[in-house]
């Protein structure tokens, strides 16, 4: 005798053998996947273990829907767990051989029914339904791939990358190696006897953040907190300290000789805070000393504090970890890898290129470079996009060719442990064809899908673009020698006619 778990499907009633039934809940918050079929709803966190979640309602043709009814139910196969809605559960049955029979029909979800006291339930063929992917050890092979080195000596050497920030309308930076994560503003808890800009403590990740109004400390102006402040986490030495800054700018990529000393009249005598400046075409980035904004009202804090952070950052190190840019699109949150992130740049002018896909949205000058961008919206299937204030740039480099991703919005820079980085589940055969996502971070409460940048762009639509680069990029170049020639004949017909009018001078 075997149990079954009954639940209703529309208007019929279904089961499933209660050995394959882990448990059921609620209907949870679920994260979408792109370019998934219709009904594969997306992801959802399950105390800590990322299950995909399914609407069987889809492939059987039933009309699909949502109530205070609507329940979950999560299927473990040889360990392997995802969620079937359904519109209601009914009841656990007990059922012999005796009253289970073939259904008599050719449909390949349903082979058997059961026959019991009066009512048949049919039974669901999970096989059929969805692919099981069996665990591996591929996480292992993704942490050696991470290993990889992206770009070579000598341009990390000359190449540095700096966070950009605003603070009352002026640009500030940090270089990106003092800058372990930037994160949402949250509301510290106040400390005793300190100065005012020191705001107090948060916990992120079982340490103990210092919270500092930089606006405060550097112009003697507290920040008006909104939906745009955010918190950039330093860690300078063996010390972590949070700095309140009005917005996230940019992540710029720049050759090391345009870090220019500061000016004088921006130094102190016993304390440097700007140690650089940043020129580019039409702006001035000032870039800041971490170290020496360390308060020395601090160093108590710090001592008080020791023991707790030597044991936080001892597990912290105990355990490779990675940088991650995460940003939204169409909701949803998602991340990329930051070595492999060039710059995070504002959106100029775009020129469309005709007879090219609709994702791909035009090129884009960048400092001389000419850049292919992609939406990412489009590409994900969202053809009605249109791009705000928030959007901004990703500059990615695939195969020796720059491209640019629009996104929604920076959500911030997260330092995330390895072993919270995890291969998104399969559970369809279709999905394979478009895999824009093939690992998840389960970051505290939130799910954020991994990039697969490989993915992104196909052989043929990656071939169009490096011709689209090479072309554009080539007629850059012919522009400039044309209007270099130019310029000379125009030099040299006028100083012809100087030397015609000083020898009509001289006669």
């Amino acid at each position: 005798m075997t149990q079954y778990v009954t639940f209703f499907l529309g208007k019929e009633i279904y089961a499933l053998p209660m050995q394959k039934v882990q448990e059921i809940i609620r209907l949870p918050q679920i994260t979408k996947i792109p370019s998934t079929p219709d009904y594969v709803l997306g992801l959802a966190n399950l105390r800590g273990s990322i299950v995909t979640i399914i609407d069987i309602r889809k492939k059987l043709n039933i009309e699909s829907g949502f109530s205070e009814n609507t329940k979950v139910l999560i299927i473990n196969i040889n360990n392997y767990l995802f969620g079937i809605v359904v519109d209601k559960t009914a009841q656990v049955i007990r059922v012999t051989e005796d009253e289970i029979e073939t259904s008599g029909t050719s449909g390949e979800y349903i082979k058997s029914v059961i026959k019991k006291e009066n009512n048949i339930y049919m039974i669901l063929e999970l096989d059929s339904l969805i692919e099981i992917q069996k665990k591996d050890n591929s996480s292992k092979s993704f942490n050696n791939a991470n290993k990889k080195k992206n770009e070579s000596e000598k341009e990390k050497e000359d190449y540095v990358q700096i966070a950009t920030f605003e603070i009352q309308n002026e640009l500030y930076g940090f270089l990106i190696n003092e800058v372990q994560e930037i994160i949402r503003y949250t509301f510290p808890n106040a400390l005793p006897d300190m100065p005012t800009y020191i705001k107090g403590v948060i916990t992120l990740r079982e340490s103990v953040i210092p919270i500092i109004d930089l606006k405060e400390m550097l112009i003697d102006e507290e920040t008006e907190i909104d939906d745009f402040t955010k918190v950039i986490i330093l860690r300078i030495g063996n010390f972590k300290f949070g700095l309140i800054v009005d917005k996230i700018h940019e992540v710029i990529r720049i050759k090391k000789s345009l870090l220019k000393n500061p000016p004088s009249l921006l130094t102190k005598k016993d304390k440097v805070e700007v140690k650089g400046i940043v020129k580019t075409e039409d702006k001035v980035i000032m870039l800041l000393d971490g170290e020496k904004l360390i308060p020395q009202s601090l160093e108590d804090l710090e001592e008080f504090k020791e023991n707790e952070f030597e044991e936080s950052q001892k597990n912290e190190n105990s355990e490779e970890s990675s940088q991650y840019v995460t940003f939204i699109v169409s909701d949803e949150l998602y991340g990329i890898k930051i070595d492999k992130v060039k710059e995070i740049t504002k959106i100029s002018e775009i020129t469309k290129i005709p007879h090219t896909p609709e994702f791909i949205e035009g090129i884009m000058n960048l400092r001389g470079e000419i850049l292919p961008i992609i939406d990412l919206n489009k590409r994900f299937g969202n053809i009605d996009h249109t791009i705000t204030e928030s959007s901004r740039i990703i500059v990615i480099e695939s195969q020796n060719n720059l491209i640019g991703f629009i996104v929604d919005k920076i959500n911030g820079v997260r330092k995330i442990k390895n072993s919270n980085l995890t291969k998104i589940p399969k559970v369809s055969k279709e999905t394979k064809k478009n895999e824009f996502v093939s690992e998840v971070i389960k970051d505290e409460n939130e799910i954020v899908l991994v990039l697969n940048l490989e993915k992104i762009l196909n052989a043929n639509e990656l071939k169009e673009i490096e011709k689209i680069s090479s072309e554009n990029n080539g007629t850059e170049k012919k522009i400039k020698k044309k209007t270099n020639s130019k310029t000379k004949i125009k030099e040299k017909k006028k100083s012809g006619e100087t030397k015609t009018k000083k020898l009509k001078r001289s006669q």
